[in-house]
C-alpha cells in the first residue's frame, strides 16, 4: 500500500505474515525470548517506539516524539532495556529505555554525543557496538564500542572507507560489519575487537 510494514516470514512454509497495518513501520528487532518485536513507527510527523507481541498482536508504545525520530532499536540480552538512536536535527544520539516503558535516557553525556548510529548490545550486556563519524573521522563511518558502566568509548576501526552496521558474534569476541572500501567496493567482514579483519565475504552487496 506504499508504506513500510513489518512481516514475519516462515522459512519452512515459505510464507509470510504481515503484523502491522497502519502508518509506516520499520527497523524491527526480536526480543531475546522471541515473543516480542520492537520497531519504529512514523505517522503524520510523529515518531513512536513500539513493542508488538508477535503471537497475539497486542501493542504498547514505549515512547513518542513529534520532533526527534527514533531509529534502529535493539534489545539488551536480558530483555530489560532497548537501545536506539534518537535524531534531533543533524544530531544522532544513543539512547535507551526500559522495555516496560519509562523515560528516554541518553547513553552518553551531551558533550560526548556525536553522529552515533545503530547501537547493538554485546551478548554479556556490558558493551554496545555502534558506528559513528566522530573526532577526526568526520567523513568515514567507523565502528566504536561503548562501555555501558563507565561510558568510555573506544574506536575499533580506523581506515579509509566506511565501516557500519556492526553485529556481535555469539561469543562476544568478534563483530561482523558492512564495509565500503574505496578501492574494492562493498563487502561484509568479520573483525576482531581490535579492528583486525579476519575475513571478508559477500563482496559487491548492494
Amino acid at each position: 500500500d506504499g508504506s513500510w510494514q513489518i512481516f514475519v516470514p516462515d522459512a519452512v512454509a515459505r510464507s509470510q505474515r504481515r503484523v502491522t497495518r497502519s502508518a509506516s513501520n520499520r527497523h524491527p528487532a526480536w526480543s531475546p525470548r522471541g515473543d516480542e518485536i520492537v520497531f519504529t513507527r512514523s505517522d503524520a510527523g510523529r515518531s513512536e517506539l513500539v513493542v508488538l507481541h508477535a503471537f497475539h498482536a497486542s501493542e504498547r508504545v514505549l515512547a513518542s516524539s513529534s520532533d526527534s525520530p527514533f531509529l534502529f532499536p535493539h534489545w539488551s540480552p536480558d530483555g530489560t532495556q532497548i537501545s536506539f538512536t534518537r535524531q534531533t536535527g543533524q544530531k544522532f544520539e544513543l539512547c535507551s529505555i526500559t522495555a516496560d516503558g519509562g523515560s528516554v535516557r541518553p547513553l552518553l553525556p551531551p558533550e560526548m554525543a556525536a553522529r552515533d548510529v545503530w547501537p547493538r548490545w554485546s551478548p554479556d550486556g556490558r558493551r554496545i557496538a555502534f558506528f559513528s563519524r566522530r573526532g577526526d573521522h568526520t567523513e568515514d563511518d567507523e565502528i566504536y564500542l561503548l562501555d555501558v558502566q563507565s561510558r568510555e568509548v573506544a574506536r575499533v576501526t580506523s581506515r579509509r572507507g566506511h565501516d557500519f552496521c556492526p553485529s556481535w558474534s555469539p561469543d562476544g569476541r568478534r563483530l561482523v560489519v558492512a564495509l565500503v572500501d574505496p578501492s574494492s567496493g562493498p563487502a561484509l567482514a568479520i573483525i576482531r575487537l581490535d579492528g583486525t579483519v579476519e575475513r571478508q565475504f559477500a563482496r559487491g552487496f548492494a
